[in-house]
């Protein structure tokens, strides 16, 4: 509803709109859970990774044996050559 004032501008007098602010609500209420749910994915799959990063850290230590640190070692060499030369590449009939 619109009121004429004396300036002849008009004036809305009208109730607001509260279903606006009920919809944002709405709105940021999914958004919310929407970011929450990335999130928590998020963290399985970081947690996951790092699960099978320690688990395939300790099989290449059971099967090559423990690393100093210092980038090279013999013993992983000869280590190595042993568990290649043991497989069996060629399968003859």
């Amino acid at each position: 509803m619109l009121q004429r004032s004396m300036d002849g501008s008009a004036t809305d007098l009208s109730p607001p709109n509260l279903e606006a602010p009920k919809m944002l609500a709405t709105r940021n209420n999914i958004s919310a859970r929407h970011w929450h749910n990335r999130y928590m994915a998020w963290q399985t799959r970081e947690r996951r990774q790092r699960e099978e990063s320690a688990c395939l850290e300790a099989e290449k230590k059971r099967i090559f044996g423990e690393d100093d640190g210092s980038g090279e070692d013999e013993g992983l060499c000869v280590k190595m050559l042993e568990y290649f030369d043991g497989l069996d590449f060629i399968h003859g009939g």
